[in-house]
């Protein structure tokens, strides 16, 4: 009896802590549940809470039967049981609380304990003596293991469920190690009660270019082609190659798009759940290196919540950086040999071929290579890089002698750049298409292309890497922080920020990288060396010291004069690489994910207990250290000015027909130094976010035609300027007083007023919006933009009292239509059959002063001087 008494006190503790472990996780899926139904979709509280109980009753009858009980009976048999057992405790668990509150006065939340007190018992007792039914199973077992053999002592103690139901422990896993980040980022970023079509950022920086890019894929399906900017054309933002190389977050987020009707809130909602991606994809790539469930856990949890993702919380693709766990999975295969080991030098080259390709670990590597090529070009650059080291470290290291071995790395590389070829074809073929637009008047505009020195302004530096963030919980490490952010701007030319912050434990990691490295030199240079051995933990370690080198590698590619300098010289496309540790925190963690696997094998239970907590409290300060105090982006001036912004933006729209054009004052273009907005901002651009089917004038490419005709016209006195918006179509026109001085406003102002024009202010946003008028006609212009192709008459009447542009004789016009009384309207005009009436743009330019006249002998005419009795014709030496 004393040798099944003990075991069978064991076996009903460790379902008793397993049982509270599903209640937690049953109580946080349910109420997660429930204010998520609540949250993205508005449902009222009385069914996301009854849709939120089911969720968590499912999770928990799933749950326990697989893994407390271990239960393997029928569901048929063992579901209505459950049921009736859940009833049963909820209804004890309502009485008791009813009750406490009616009868005894206890207060409403602590009576909450006293029937709790009464549900868990009663819930775990029915389910191991009723529901599940152990107890025949369970006894035979403990009665068994006297003579059970010592090796199959702890499958009995503890129910083989990861063995017997491999993949409902994955998913169970997974579900738990995804659903803890995304509560705890919902909670540090104060999610719970927040608008989230309201964007975390709004300071027309990058944060609105990232945002009209998500709106553009809901609003069209893809985000290459603008038809909502760049009025009266359509804007085409091809010339920057994160929009289509990050086509693996535009694709995730169009499906999403079906779920969310807003775009602000649908780039959030993506940005909120890649907590839980980032977290699963971390968790998976620990798992295929062989690091422990615990590590695994600790570690997916800490890349999930990186001080560089908290950051940069408004980019939809280099924060959202689920595929870099996944990426460096081959690239440390490949360092510890696991894919050349198919190709053994007595073994036929076809052999090794086929069983290459019958590998899973072939397979896995060839899609996580491949979807880091199609989320995001730095990501896929940064992972070409570390695949071609890892395969000259296997070369060097012996595999140049047996060719094979680097066959499957080699498939890798080359897998990698035909896929980014093949996703950056849209934006080659369109500049391939454009020339003028990347070389204007035949020499390359030096914005579109990157320079070698750029590698070198953005780069991170070693006290960049260890400086704790200046927004630190700790107010004297985040003043140490700043400090040496300071410090290190004061010898830059371009001042720079904290891009990625290793946080402390990061920091020490990589510390411990190169105390390991030389630790081997002194080692290896000892004269004992034969005799003395390192730690098994470090000796017998094969990820450890892949990490270790990677680890290196990216911190010599990273920093200021290091390799990235010499790669920019070949590539200078690639320029941020102070974005690269990323990687590096990555293998840093995986470095000591290993070694904490390494510890625990073959370790009794409650050393196995002891590095469960230690890596519990690192992970709980390490949270601590990389989430920043104001993690919680936005305050209430953001708030007011977006909300102010997209009620005038909905009043103006009212006002208009669809798809009508709408003039921004002041006209400007993030590649050029604009004295308004000054040099890349998209400030300019953030009213399309407010608008459904308006077009704006602003956004259309550098250099591309009807950006040049923008750039004509925004230099005319604005009456002209006037004239020319209203003769191409536009109706309205809406002037940013956040950037126009007050004098130039008022001149802007009573310029429409004299038209007649009639003014509307919004003082909160700081907008002013006039409807222009129809003038009774409209140039079409030819693809150049340079040339009135077509001018079409809508109504006469209208066209007698209105101004024409300079690219029209209005006397000739005149004279066309009076030979025209009875022609019907609208009249269209070719240039090709009435050339007198349109005026040529290159003699305009010339008498403007924009363009020289050459050669010299163009120039003709008389020189008229005057003098006492009238105008005389003179040569030019006459002429004083």
């Amino acid at each position: 009896m004393s040798n099944g008494a003990v075991p069978g006190m064991r076996e009903l503790i460790h379902q008793s802590v397993r049982f509270l472990a599903v209640g937690l996780v049953n109580t946080a899926v349910g109420l997660l549940s429930i204010y998520a139904i609540i949250f993205f979709f508005n449902a009222h509280p009385g069914l996301a809470n009854a849709i939120g109980y089911a969720i968590g009753l499912a999770v928990s009858f799933v749950l326990n039967r697989f893994w407390t009980f271990s239960d393997s009976q029928s569901i048929v048999k063992v579901l209505p049981r459950y049921l009736t057992v859940a009833g049963i405790s909820y209804l004890l668990n309502l009485g008791v609380v009813l009750i406490g509150t009616d009868y005894f006065g206890i207060g409403p939340y602590l009576v909450q304990l006293f029937g709790m007190a009464v549900y868990t018992p009663t819930m775990f007792l029915g389910c191991r003596f009723f529901v599940f039914n152990g107890k025949q199973k369970g006894d035979e077992k403990i009665l068994s293991i006297a003579h059970t053999k010592p090796e199959n002592i702890e499958a009995i103690n503890n129910p083989g469920f990861s063995k017997k139901h491999p993949k409902v422990t994955a998913v169970i896993e997974l579900g738990i190690v995804g659903l803890v980040p995304l509560i705890l980022a919902m909670s540090v970023l104060g999610l719970w009660h927040r608008d989230l079509s309201i964007p975390f950022v709004y300071s027309g920086s990058d944060d609105v270019w990232q945002l009209i890019l998500t709106k553009v894929l809901k609003d069209t399906g893809w985000i290459l082609d603008n038809p909502f900017l760049g009025a009266p054309d359509i804007a085409h933002w091809h010339f920057n190659a994160a929009v289509q190389t990050s086509a693996l977050h535009s694709i995730l987020m169009l499906a999403l798009s079906q779920f969310i009707d807003d775009a602000v809130k649908l780039q959030q909602i993506y940005y909120i759940l890649n907590f839980s991606l980032i977290s699963i994809t971390s968790y998976l790539a620990c798992r295929l290196l062989g690091i422990a469930r615990f590590a695994a856990a600790s570690i997916a949890v800490l890349f999930s919540f990186t001080s560089f993702r908290i950051g940069w919380i408004f980019y939809a693709y280099l924060a959202n950086y689920f595929t870099v766990p996944l990426a460096l999975v081959p690239i440390f295969w490949i360092l510890t040999g696991e894919l050349g080991k198919f190709f053994p030098k007595e073994q036929p080259l076809h052999s090794g071929i086929k069983s290459l390709l019958r590998s899973g670990k072939f397979w896995i590597s060839f899609f996580c290579v491949l979807l880091v090529t199609l989320s995001d070009g730095y990501y896929a650059f940064f992972t070409l890089l570390l695949l071609g080291f890892a395969t000259a470290m296997r070369a060097i290291y012996g595999d140049i002698m047996t060719p094979a071995r680097l066959l499957a790395p080699v498939l890798l590389i080359t897998t990698l750049i035909l896929v980014a070829l093949v996703v950056s074809l849209p934006i080659s073929t369109y500049q391939h298409a454009h020339p003028a637009e990347l070389y204007p008047d035949g020499k390359a505009d030096p914005t579109l292309f990157k320079r070698p020195f750029e590698a070198e302004v953005y780069s991170t530096s070693l006290k960049l890497l260890v400086a704790p963030i200046p927004e630190h919980h700790i107010k004297n490490l985040g003043q140490l922080g700043q400090r040496m952010v300071d410090n290190a701007n004061a010898a830059r030319k371009i001042p720079t920020g904290l891009s990625v912050s290793l946080g402390t434990i990061g920091s020490v990691l990589l510390l411990a990288c190169f105390a390991v490295l030389a630790m081997l030199a002194l080692h290896q240079a000892s004269p004992n060396s034969r005799k003395t051995k390192f730690p098994d933990f470090l000796n017998n370690n094969p990820i450890l010291w892949a990490a270790v080198i990677l680890s290196v590698f990216i911190f010599l590619c990273s920093t200021s004069g290091g390799t990235r300098a010499l790669i920019a010289l070949i590539y200078p496309t690639i320029w941020a690489y102070d974005r690269f540790p990323l990687f590096l925190i990555f293998c840093l963690f995986a470095g000591a994910g290993a070694i904490a696997t390494a510890l625990v094998r073959d370790t009794t239970r409650s050393k196995f207990t002891i590095a469960v907590g230690i890596t519990l409290a690192l992970t709980v300060a390490g949270l601590y250290d990389q989430i920043p105090f104001n993690a919680a982006k936005g305050n209430a001036q953001t708030h007011d000015k977006f909300l102010a912004e997209r009620s005038f933006i909905h009043h103006i729209e009212s006002m208009l027909p669809a798809g009508a054009m709408v003039y921004q004052y002041p006209h400007s273009q993030y590649l050029s130094d604009s004295k308004y907005y000054g040099w890349g901002s998209f400030s300019h651009l953030r009213l399309y976010l407010h608008s459904t089917d308006l077009r704006w004038s602003n956004g259309a490419s550098k250099n591309s035609p009807v950006e040049n005709w923008h750039e004509r016209i925004a230099g005319l006195p604005i009456t002209d300027l006037i004239t020319e918006v209203e003769a191409a179509g536009f109706q309205g026109l809406v002037i940013d007083r956040s950037v126009v001085p007050g004098d130039e406003y008022q001149k802007v102002r009573a310029a429409l007023a004299n038209q007649g024009l009639e003014i509307l202010e919004d003082a909160p946003g700081s907008l002013a919006f006039a409807r222009l008028k129809d003038p009774g006609f409209r140039i079409v212009y030819d693809p150049a933009f340079r040339e009135a192709e077509r001018l079409v008459i809508t109504d006469q009447s209208r066209l007698t009292q209105s101004i024409v542009p300079s690219l029209i004789s209005k006397p000739a016009l005149q004279k066309f239509l009076a030979q025209k009384q009875s022609a019907s309207f609208p009249l269209a005009i070719e240039r090709a059959l009435n050339p007198g009436i349109f005026k040529r743009a290159e003699l305009l330019s010339r008498e403007a002063g924009e363009k020289a006249i050459q050669p010299l002998e163009a120039m003709k005419g008389q020189m008229l001087c005057s003098n006492k009795t009238g105008p005389t014709v003179a040569s030019q030496k006459d002429c004083p």
